[in-house]
C-alpha cells in the first residue's frame, strides 16, 4: 500500500530554464513572460551586451552560477538581458519567425548557466540559425549596396542609359551620311570582308577608337547595324524633319510653293519645294 503521508516531493528539474531557487540568495523568476525586452537590441542598435562587474546569480543545487562576459566574445550573436538575466540570440530573434527556432534563445531566454556553452554551440549548429544568420547579413548588405530591388533597378537603369547613348551614336552616323549623300552599304558586309560599306565601316572607327566603353556593344551579335535597322532611322529622321517643316510654315502663316515632277518608264518622282518668308530658306 501506498501512503499519501509518504509520498515524494517532486525533485526541482535544473533543466528547466523556469525553476530559479527561491532563496534570499537567488534572483527572480526569468520565464515570466509577461515582462517585455525593451533592454534587448533591434536591427538598427545590434545586440544589447551590457558588461557588468557582476551579474545576477541563480542557484543551481548547491552551486550558484550567472552569466559571464566571455562569452560575448564565443557567440557574436549573444545578447543579455539585465531585466530577464537571460541570455538570447540577437540573430533568431531580430530576423527569425514567430514560430520558428528554439523559444528560449526567442522569447524566454536562456539561464542555464551550467550548460551554456553546450547549448550554445548546438544552437549555433541549428539550420534554423544559420537560416537567420543569413538574413542578418542580407540585411547588412542591403544597407551597403540597397536591396535587391534597388539593385536590379539602378542596374537596369544604367544599361538604358547605355543603349541610349549607343543607338543616338548611331544616328548620328546615319544623319551624317545621309547629309553628305554617301552610299550606306558595301557589297560584302561580313565580318571577314575587307570593306563591310561606309556605314558598318564608320561605326568601327567611332565606337573602336572614340567611344570605347560602347566598343564591346558594338562587337555583340546584335548591334542594330543592320539595313532595317538603318532605314528606320532614316524614314523616323525624315519624318521628323518634316513636322518642323510643318510647324515653321503653321507659325508663319505665308510661305511658296514649288512642285516638280520627274517619270521614267517605271515610276515618278514627285518634289515639293517651300519657301518660308521668316526664315527665308529653302526646304
Amino acid at each position: 500500500m501506498f501512503s499519501i503521508f509518504k509520498k515524494r516531493k517532486p525533485k526541482a528539474d535544473i533543466d528547466d530554464p523556469g525553476m530559479v531557487d527561491i532563496s534570499t540568495n537567488s534572483t527572480t523568476h526569468t520565464s515570466d513572460t509577461t515582462l517585455d525586452l525593451g533592454d534587448l537590441g533591434n536591427k538598427d542598435s545590434g545586440p544589447c551586451r551590457p558588461i557588468l562587474t557582476e551579474y545576477k546569480k541563480i542557484k543551481f543545487g548547491t552551486q550558484q552560477r550567472s552569466f559571464r562576459s566571455q562569452w560575448y566574445n564565443e557567440c557574436d550573436w549573444l545578447e543579455y538581458s539585465v531585466q530577464r538575466n537571460a541570455a538570447f540570440c540577437f540573430v533568431c530573434r531580430t530576423f527569425g519567425s514567430e514560430n520558428s527556432g528554439e523559444n528560449i534563445w526567442i522569447k524566454s531566454g536562456f539561464n542555464k548557466w551550467q550548460k551554456f556553452l553546450v547549448k550554445s554551440k548546438k544552437h549555433s549548429s541549428t539550420s534554423t540559425h544559420l537560416t537567420n544568420l543569413s538574413k542578418m547579413c542580407a540585411y547588412k548588405s542591403s544597407l551597403k549596396t540597397g536591396s535587391v530591388v534597388t539593385q536590379l533597378s539602378s542596374a537596369h537603369k544604367k544599361q538604358v542609359e547605355i543603349n541610349r547613348k549607343y543607338m543616338s551614336s548611331l544616328i548620328d552616323v546615319v544623319l551624317y551620311l545621309a547629309k553628305q549623300g554617301i552610299a550606306f552599304r558595301g557589297h560584302n558586309e561580313n565580318l571577314d570582308s575587307l570593306n563591310q560599306g561606309n556605314y558598318k565601316e564608320m561605326c568601327h572607327m567611332v565606337f573602336s577608337k572614340f567611344m570605347p566603353d560602347l566598343n564591346n556593344v558594338y562587337e555583340n551579335k546584335i548591334n542594330h547595324t543592320s539595313w532595317k535597322v538603318q532605314d528606320e532611322i532614316i524614314k523616323i529622321s525624315a519624318d521628323l524633319i518634316k513636322e518642323i517643316i510643318v510647324e515653321e510654315i503653321v507659325v508663319s502663316g505665308n510661305f511658296a510653293l514649288m512642285v516638280d515632277e520627274a517619270r521614267s518608264h517605271k515610276e515618278e518622282q514627285l518634289s515639293v519645294c517651300v519657301r518660308n518668308k521668316e526664315s527665308s530658306k529653302y526646304f
